[in-house]
């Protein structure tokens, strides 16, 4: 959901569409699709947008206030309710939104110097229910590495996380990574002086000013009885060339990714591990100042009771996971329309990091059962699906699919190689993943880089490799007419009259555009 006022709209300038020239240049004149000759007189300052359609539309003209919008959590317009269900509206509060505080955290008390995450107990106490599909069988594949194929993938549409326990790890095609890789390997390739971003366990927000060298002697010195818990979960490492030298990827996320299938292999770029691309059959991005996005090794290391509160990968992305050393417990939840619908409520309350969000599940639950039960008819929908555990030792491998909402505790000190990657077949996942990170209003750093630009540079690809389409396994086929509706209903927003051109703006910016014809409007 959208809200935007034009009478502040600095935009009516040199490069406004041409199609918008003979048009009034007062923003307050441009009619939405419930203008009538009666609402002339009405306000047409502040619009608002549709989550579902992505129509925009005054709020006069859809008689809503102010402050009837700022208790909305997702608008659906009157066309859209019927496929995507009414409005959501979020539980308002005179608070700011609030910080885990426990106590004086950052004033240092020695007596909260080592406390541990709150919810680390529950997570720990969880046991999963016995009313979804996916506990009733087994909420996740374990499976021997040689199985881990794109077939696999395919076959499944990696329904569920998948594990390949350390003794089958040997047979994954491909995999390479170091046993006694560590923290001095990191230091020595990565130089001491390279930035790192820390994680403060128990407040769950970043640390500003470490670098490797001062990670370092934290990590290898440090003591849970007086220190202060902290994680690292954001360095990425494709782009130092030993280090991605030494490390592959499997042949199965080489197989899927389809970053390695859009950009291109050069001295500018990363290069593509493992890839059976030519690259001769790739688009040639160097017509376009776009930069391969940097997501797809990462090295992860974290002290013993590092906790990371749920959340779902950016941009929808898959992740793999491998346990160099210690030991991982992950609480997952699948990628349901109602658990995201309660995500996104849970993320946005003003308490959400004092909530434990199968805490939150648990009491909507009760609410869709009692009214079930007192009025006997369902409501618009469905039960909540159920979460489960999957506990990773030293040497296990998992891959993560797209959308899965998650958290993470470590019971001891750990050093994870894992990293991130796009993948057709899961694109409707991934789009769907991206627009929650819009309405929850997840910071641009923690997105996947560049990533509507991303679609339409897949886009390009299969345009200039027809050929290529003819080899794609049916649910792959099937993501390309959900990418063409997608930057087809981009086009359109580009073109819509009634919406503003700052805002057009942003969208248009994602078009990549050959430098050397950039006076050339896609649109």
């Amino acid at each position: 959901m959208s809200i935007k006022k034009h009478n502040i709209d600095p935009d009516n300038e040199k490069n406004d569409d041409d199609d918008d020239k003979g048009k009034n240049q007062n923003d307050d004149a441009e009619k939405c699709s419930l203008c009538t000759d009666e609402s002339e007189t009405k306000d047409k300052t502040n619009w608002l947008q549709c989550n579902a359609c992505k129509e925009w539309y005054h709020t006069d003209c859809l008689s809503l206030s102010t402050s009837d919008v700022e208790k909305m959590l997702s608008y659906h317009c009157f066309k859209c309710v019927p496929k995507s269900g009414p409005t959501l509206y979020k539980r308002l509060s005179s608070r700011k939104k609030l910080k885990i505080d426990y106590v004086a955290f950052n004033q240092g008390e020695q007596s909260f110097v080592n406390q541990l995450h709150p919810h680390i107990s529950k997570l720990l106490d969880f046991n999963a229910t016995e009313d979804h599909p996916q506990i009733n069988h087994r909420p996740y594949y374990t499976i021997d590495g040689e199985e881990l194929t794109y077939e696999f993938s395919m076959k499944t549409a990696l329904d569920k996380p998948v594990v390949v326990l350390q003794k089958d790890k040997t047979r994954i095609q491909n995999l390479s990574i170091p046993d006694n890789l560590s923290i001095d390997d990191i230091c020595n390739y990565m130089g001491e002086d390279h930035p790192v971003e820390v994680m403060d366990c128990l407040t769950q927000e970043s640390l500003k000013n470490w670098n490797l060298g001062l990670w370092k002697d934290y990590y290898q010195k440090f003591d849970e009885n007086t220190d202060k818990i902290r994680n690292v979960i954001s360095l990425e490492i494709s782009h130092n060339l030993k280090l991605n030298e030494i490390i592959k990827r499997p042949e199965f996320v080489t197989d899927l990714d389809i970053i390695d299938k859009t950009w291109p292999t050069n001295n500018n770029l990363d290069d593509l591990d493992n890839s059976k691309n030519d690259s001769n059959e790739l688009t040639d991005l160097s017509e376009f100042n776009v930069k391969r996005p940097k997501v797809s090794k990462y090295c992860l290391m974290s002290l013993k009771n590092s906790y990371t509160d749920f959340h779902i990968d950016f941009g929808g992305t898959s992740v793999f996971y491998n346990i160099v050393k210690g030991k991982k417990i992950f609480l997952m939840f699948p990628p349901t329309d109602e658990n995201y619908r309660l995500y996104k409520e849970w993320s946005l309350k003003d308490d959400q990091n004092n909530i434990f969000f199968p805490d939150y599940i648990e009491e909507k639950k009760r609410i869709y059962h009692n009214h079930n039960h007192n009025h006997n008819h369902n409501l618009n929908y469905s039960n909540p699906g159920s979460g489960f555990k999957v506990i990773l030792n030293e040497g296990d491998f998992m891959i993560i699919p797209s959308g899965w909402i998650h958290a993470v505790y470590t019971p001891e000190k750990s050093f994870i190689i894992g990293g991130n990657f796009l993948t057709l077949f899961n694109l409707d996942q991934e789009i769907k993943v991206e627009e929650i990170e819009n309405l929850t209003k997840v910071p641009k750093k923690f997105q996947f880089p560049n990533f509507k630009m991303t679609l339409w540079l897949i886009s390009y690809y299969y345009l200039d490799n027809i050929n290529k389409i003819l080899k794609l396994d049916e649910r792959e086929k099937k993501m390309l007419f959900t990418l063409y509706d997608y930057l087809k209903n981009e086009l359109q927003f580009i073109k819509n009259k009634s919406i503003p051109n700052r805002i057009k703006k942003i969208s248009k910016e994602n078009i990549p555009r050959k430098q050397s014809v950039r006076k050339t409007d896609p649109t």
